[in-house]
């Protein structure tokens, strides 16, 4: 019995002094459309996007470099956020470190000029997969070449004869 109480009280003690590893979290829930996007203490950023970020699941991470790790701590050390009073069915919603999450709205500056510093900085997410497309040979592109001539010489041979 002794030992199942210090257990416990370990479990407990380790639950309580659990922290959030998260420095950043941005939620943005628009007109058809949600993103969020989780930023480590260390730079590893996490996102999520459409019904991914609705459930509060992430699909793709990454690691942010130094610099940009330093440009996302200049955004928000630079501003005052405060939450808006509505519920907003659009909007961001930001959580910093440990505190409470604040809700603005989606015309909100400070908010947008966030969330597109965080899209740029993880746009290459896209990158393995475009890796995995086709690339077009010499002859595809040599007749995709010629063919758009040909549309071009058609078109402006019918917009001559309309006048």
């Amino acid at each position: 019995m002794k030992l199942f109480c210090f257990i416990s009280l370990l479990a407990l003690m380790s639950c309580s002094q659990k922290q959030s590893n998260n420095f950043l979290q941005l939620e943005m829930y628009g007109n058809h459309e949600a993103a969020m996007y989780i930023v480590d203490n260390d730079g590893g950023v996490s996102f999520g996007g459409g019904l991914d970020a609705l459930v509060g699941e992430v699909s793709w991470h990454g690691q942010l470099t130094d610099q940009q790790f330093t440009k996302l701590t200049s955004i928000i050390t630079h501003w005052d956020l405060e939450s808006q009073k509505q519920q907003l069915q659009q909007r961001f919603v930001i959580k910093l470190r440990d505190e409470q999450p604040i809700e603005v709205s989606l015309d909100h500056s400070n908010a947008i000029h966030l969330y597109e510093s965080l899209q740029g900085m993880t746009s290459n997410r896209y990158s393995e997969i475009l890796e995995t497309l086709p690339r077009p040979t010499t002859k595809i592109i040599i007749d995709r070449s010629v063919e758009g001539e040909r549309n071009k010489e058609a078109t402006d041979q019918a917009a001559h004869q309309s006048e």
